[in-house]
């Protein structure tokens, strides 16, 4: 497989992913399920371009963009071109735009944006400060002109021996995360801000009417038929859960 290609391969992989992360949010046991939660600080608007640089040699790229009304959008890229995106809207829509399939999946569960606005808000009145992640602070810091906070995060993946994790988060664009270091044996990832815009971001990227309906599973279908890659076996082995989340959280 190319690089082009591999990198639509990721982008598509990235969308599942999304989608995964909202169904793992959405079966959490908050104390905010029963909606009686409401949010007292203002949304942050505000857009940010992203470049990850992996170990590995290769690039990533990737954007985040935020609305006053808490809406927000995570779109990857294939080389320049932007291959998926995960919205989701305030009203508890969340829709995976695999745009160069012109294909959406759509959900709606509303206990999912409740549960990530009540993290964020916490999160962002203790001063960026995680209570439940175990995050030291080490020092403030300059990231595209802004103050940053610095935090080693000592909270890291299970069995992955000898990895250090450093994040610099920026408490005026609610504690988004303008770069991210992952050191591990096989070298120095990087992920960080190389564009901050603030203001509300372009009302396209929350564009989802030009794509067809289909579910995660056949839009993963029909993505990898396009890059001319056979069947995903662990794909298909987590399909049927990923199908009854979809079919029971229609709009």
């Amino acid at each position: 497989m190319n690089r082009t290609l591999f990198r639509l391969f990721c982008a598509l992989v990235m969308g599942v992913v999304c989608y995964y992360g909202a169904m793992w949010i959405a079966t959490r046991p908050p104390s905010a399920q029963n909606g009686q939660w409401k949010r007292t600080r203002p949304y942050k608007a505000f857009t940010i371009d992203l470049t990850t640089r992996l170990a590995s040699g290769g690039t990533v790229r990737e954007s985040y963009a935020q609305r006053s009304d808490g809406s927000f959008v995570r779109s990857s890229y294939s080389g320049d071109v932007r291959a998926s995106r995960s919205i989701d809207f305030s009203d508890g829509t969340k829709v995976v735009m695999y745009d160069r399939l012109g294909l959406k999946s759509t959900v709606r569960d509303n206990r999912r944006f409740i549960n990530w606005s009540q993290s964020n808000e916490q999160i962002a009145n203790n001063g960026c400060e995680q209570p439940s992640r175990k995050l030291t602070f080490l020092r403030n810091d300059l990231v595209l002109g802004r103050n940053v906070k610095v935090f080693d995060v000592g909270e890291v993946p299970p069995n992955v021996p000898n990895v250090k994790i450093t994040s610099w988060v920026d408490p005026t664009l609610d504690c988004f995360t303008v770069r991210h270091e992952i050191q591990t044996n096989d070298g120095l990832s990087v992920k960080e801000a190389v564009l901050t815009s603030v203001g509300e971001p372009d009302p396209k990227l929350f564009f989802t009417d030009n794509a067809i309906e289909v579910s995660p599973t056949e839009a993963l279908r029909k993505g990898l038929a396009a890059l001319g890659v056979g069947a995903c076996q662990q794909c298909e082995v987590s399909s049927a859960r990923r199908e009854t989340y979809y079919n029971n959280h229609r709009p």
